[in-house]
């Protein structure tokens, strides 16, 4: 029955002189040139914007091999062509084509110029509510603020009433004690000015002020 699959391991040219199963010798004639599939990869890396920053990122081209391909990182990711939110340093990707075809690499994330300062767009990375309500209902009962741990290492704020007196000054916030609260269980309604201290992770620091409205 046909057909006959030969494999063949090696490059080169290849000629047919002869054929015979169980039973029968047949005539053959014809010849072949092995060439090996080209299968190679092609990368971009990015570094962080600032010192100890976690947004580098690494970006992959592969370039000819035959689809699908499998792709393990040896970090915990999904199988992706690219990685975001990276520290600097090594990141090993092993790629398989279809065909058992691999590629290894190991591609680095160079590390941020040390004269680089970290710019955050804290309208993304930091929300403060404008007002709560500390009545007792079960529904936004606390003042917090809510950070997006990357650039941010961490925050504090502190609570002024319309003349100036601080009413409360928060724990300092990070990813290993994300929340802190204001109950103002004692306080009045009104207007209050909540001031925000944002550590980044270069070391560099800024304050952001806000309107917060206490209501019962």
């Amino acid at each position: 029955t046909n057909p006959f699959p030969l494999r063949l391991d090696e490059v080169g040219s290849y000629q047919f002189i002869g054929f015979n199963d169980e039973f029968c010798t047949g005539n053959i004639q014809g010849e072949i040139a092995v060439t090996a599939l080209d299968f190679s990869l092609a990368y971009n890396s990015f570094p962080p914007s600032c010192l100890n920053a976690e947004d580098g990122r690494i970006g992959l081209t592969i370039q000819d091999g035959v689809a699908p391909f499998t792709i393990d990182w040896d970090t915990e990711s999904e199988q992706e062509t690219s990685l975001s939110n990276l520290n600097a340093g090594q990141y090993g990707v092993r790629i398989i084509d279809s065909l058992g075809c691999i590629i290894q690499d190991s591609i680095e994330v160079s590390q941020a110029d040390m004269d680089a300062r970290c710019i955050v767009d804290l309208e993304k990375n930091l929300y403060i509510p404008n007002a709560f309500s500390p009545n007792g209902d079960g529904m936004n009962d606390r003042f917090t603020i809510f950070p997006k741990y990357g650039i941010i290492q961490s925050v504090s704020f502190k609570i002024y009433d319309r003349w100036g007196n601080i009413r409360f000054q928060s724990e300092t916030m990070n990813q290993d004690d994300e929340t802190s609260f204001w109950d103002a269980e004692e306080e009045a309604i009104g207007v209050y000015l909540c001031v925000t201290k944002v550590d980044l992770v270069d070391g560099s620091f800024e304050f952001v002020g806000q309107d917060l409205v206490l209501v019962r």
